[in-house]
């Protein structure tokens, strides 16, 4: 009989502490209970699976884990271990986060919590005594619930940290067996770090390996790992220890703002950064002069701060600078902003200045007549009024550094201060929680294309409806695109998730596949053990054409292509006179019908099968809304194609593929003829913004013999930087 999963105590307290609306409390209790299903470890099974839950960023998914923990103490978990990040920052923030939302300072009675973080070597002795003291209840037969705390650790992902944790649970075997006992491993970050890089040498890479001791000392567990760039768990071996066998997907809340508002519906957030300060945004030299773009920004900044203060939110608003990981550039632009707002607190003292007047027609004019495009500012709103005012809060914003060389910020310090410039690198990405970020400057470059470490940058998402009308992001052009393209990228792979959650069905079961640019990467190559193909929305050729099956349909499938020869039109780029390439308009659904029914052998139907599943998750977009039917060859007179013969590649059969697999050459015919009069080629027989389906009736020679023509499918898109990755195999 399956276990009741018990929904009351902390888990219940906590929930109702959130101060989410009736949907939201329902979603959280429903989601967190179905995750701590999953985990395969309710009904007393030896287990040790591993799962993904997914979110986006900044969207709550550490709110989703505390409520895990506490839904785990509520069903007899003694033990939960969270990888809190790399960085001793997110770590702090995360523990500190724990322990605050699960109330594990205690209340005077019967504390249902025991919080170690970040445990050492050196600390053993005492750690191993703190655990064996909280845990030892949990063997008595008698003992209340009520008295049973479960310890939670919040582990560093290192190898020190891990293998700290490792020897600390191997340690209270005297004492306790957890062997007994369920419990959970949260991997905050699950992507990052913990997947093996050595697996190309058949070896383990450290972090790997380690996570692999901590797991192996636990014979009791679930591994679940959060994440809102899946990419890299979704693209290992399927038999590596880290590949989930379960997935959840997060929904965000309704005043969730993520890349699909800001970078697709809603024009006003993104400003792009001009090319030619290229140079000038990462210039480090005493001479640089600050560009003109992050002048304008921090202008803007004043400008929000200003409303953001008289209409009392956000308090306080945050700006992001994140130009680099370079340490250096870092400083260089302390400098500059300190040095402005310092200038621009004695300027604006001094209203009859040339000086004012110059800076406020050039800088803050353009601000305000910038806001004014989103938020609701009176006509007769008066500049000169508000620029007085934001000289005396020049004086309350911090400017910080945050990077490996400067100091972190503690959850308590927000409040302190009325604004917020931060400015730093890496650190300042994956899982780095800015309050009430409203102006981002990132005059960073795309990188290699990992698209899962540009989307982790954007800290400028998350829970900001309240405050959309102030939010502004200043890019290169180049980083405005990719965070479009990766709109498209998280919908294809949300969608597919979520189909696979609600039915829950199993991970290995499902042949990835998601919509990507080809010039972008899903991930960093040294994660993807999985055969993967990445292809662009370019062409496709049906290219094996001696399937004997593929015979026994030609006839029926002649009579449904010229259903459609009734009204052709030339091609006008065809200037050949005796016969032609035709064409005839197709709607969308037709197209896709025609495309699914076409005789073809199975190795290419797997091939189209995957073109029209990136054409029907690109539907949005008009180019590949529209279709015509290209009928090759099409002899007017006749009312007939005439047949092409193609030839295998040197005329030769592949001895390492059966008669049925062999190819030909190429169905396309190549330019011919003089420029300008001649046959432009097949690749040119197509109509714009439109995808060409050609119509090709070929003779395929085996060796040198003929076979029976086939109409064989030539399939052409119009120009644009689609793409999709696919898993190289369907597993069975």
């Amino acid at each position: 009989m399956k276990k009741m999963v018990k929904t009351g105590g902390e888990f219940k307290e906590f929930i109702e502490r959130q101060n989410l609306d009736a949907s939201s409390q329902e979603r959280l209790k429903l989601t967190t209970t179905k995750i701590l299903e999953r985990s395969e470890l309710l009904n007393g099974n030896i287990s040790s699976n591993c799962q993904l839950v997914v979110g986006e960023v900044q969207s709550g998914k550490t709110m989703s884990f505390t409520a895990l923990t506490a839904l785990a103490h509520e069903n007899g978990f003694p033990l939960v271990v969270v990888l809190a990040g790399t960085k001793d920052q997110l770590l702090i923030q995360t523990a500190d986060r724990l322990t605050k939302d699960l109330r594990a300072e205690g209340n005077g009675g019967a504390n249902p919590w025991v919080m170690l973080v970040k445990p050492k070597r050196r600390d053993h002795n005492s750690n191993l005594r703190t655990i064996q003291r909280a845990l030892s209840i949990w063997s008595e037969v008698d003992a209340p619930e009520s008295f049973k705390p479960t310890v939670v650790i919040t582990v560093l992902k290192n190898r020190a940290c891990l293998d700290a944790t490792t020897l600390l649970i191997e340690g209270l075997r005297s004492k306790i067996n957890l062997s007994n006992y369920p419990v959970l491993i949260i991997d905050d970050e699950g992507d990052q770090a913990g997947l093996n890089l050595s697996w190309l040498t058949g070896e383990e890479s450290t972090i790997y390996s380690a996570i692999g001791r901590l797991r192996n000392s636990l014979s009791h567990h679930s591994y679940v790992m959060y994440t809102a760039t899946p990419q890299g768990p979704l693209l290992v071996n399927i038999e590596d220890a880290l590949s989930p066998k379960y997935v959840t997907l997060l929904e965000s809340g309704a005043d969730y703002l993520g890349g699909n508002e800001l970078f697709n519906e809603y024009d006003e957030y993104t400003r792009s950064i001009p090319d030619q300060e290229i140079n000038q945004v990462f210039d480090t030299s005493s001479t640089a002069g600050i560009p003109n773009s992050l002048k304008q920004s921090v202008a803007y900044y004043l400008i929000a701060l200003f409303v953001a203060q008289n209409r009392s939110y956000p308090k306080p608003i945050s700006m992001l600078v994140h130009p680099s990981a370079q340490v250096s550039l870092h400083g260089k632009y302390e400098v500059w902003i300190t040095n402005l707002l310092s200038a621009w607190e004695t300027i604006l003292r001094e209203p009859e200045e040339f000086l004012y007047e110059k800076e406020k027609i050039s800088f803050f004019q353009p601000a305000l007549e910038e806001l004014k495009k989103t938020c609701t500012i009176k006509d007769d709103w008066d500049l000169d009024a508000a620029l007085k005012e934001i000289r005396w809060w020049i004086s309350k914003i911090e400017v910080r550094v945050v990077n490996a060389e400067t100091s972190n910020i503690h959850a308590s310090e927000w409040l302190s201060k009325a604004g917020w410039i931060l400015i730093g690198g890496n650190k300042l990405e994956r899982g780095f929680t800015i309050e009430n970020l409203a102006v981002t400057y990132m005059p960073r470059s795309t990188g290699v294309g990992n698209v899962d470490v540009i989307q982790q940058r954007g800290r400028f998402f998350g829970y900001k409806r309240k405050y959309k009308d102030l939010l502004r992001g200043w890019f290169f052009q180049d980083h405005i695109q990719a965070y479009v393209s990766y709109v498209d990228h998280e919908n294809s792979i949300r969608t597919q998730l979520r189909s696979i959650d609600l039915g829950n069905q199993k991970l290995g079961d499902w042949r990835r596949k998601f919509l990507l640019d080809p010039i972008y990467q899903p991930v960093r190559n040294q994660v993807i053990s999985l055969g993967i193909s990445h292809r662009r929305l370019a062409t496709f050729k049906q290219h094996m054409l001696f399937d004997p099956s593929i015979l026994s349909y030609q006839e029926s499938f002649k009579k449904k292509l010229y259903e459609y020869t009734n009204s052709l039109i030339k091609l006008p780029q065809d200037n050949r006179n005796d016969h032609a390439n035709y064409y005839c308009p197709v709607n969308y659904e037709l197209a896709l019908e025609l495309l699914a029914d076409w005789p073809m052998s199975p190795e290419n139907r797997v091939e189209l099968d995957d073109l029209i599943w990136a054409i029907q998750s690109l539907a949005d977009k008009d180019e590949l809304k529209a279709a015509n039917l290209v009928f090759m060859d099409w002899d007017p007179n006749t009312r007939k194609q005439i047949t092409r013969d193609r030839s295998m590649l040197q005329f030769r059969a592949n001895p390492e593929r059966s008669p049925y697999e062999q190819v030909i050459a190429n169905i396309f015919q190549g330019r011919s003829g003089r420029p300008g009069t001649g046959y432009l080629g097949d690749f040119e027989m197509t109509i714009p913004n439109a995808i060409t389906i050609q119509i090709h009736l070929v003779k395929p020679f085996y060796e040198k013999t003929p076979k029976e023509p086939v109409y064989a499918l030539g399939l052409i898109f119009p120009g644009t930087n689609d793409g999709f990755v696919i898993e190289n195999k369907r597993r069975q």
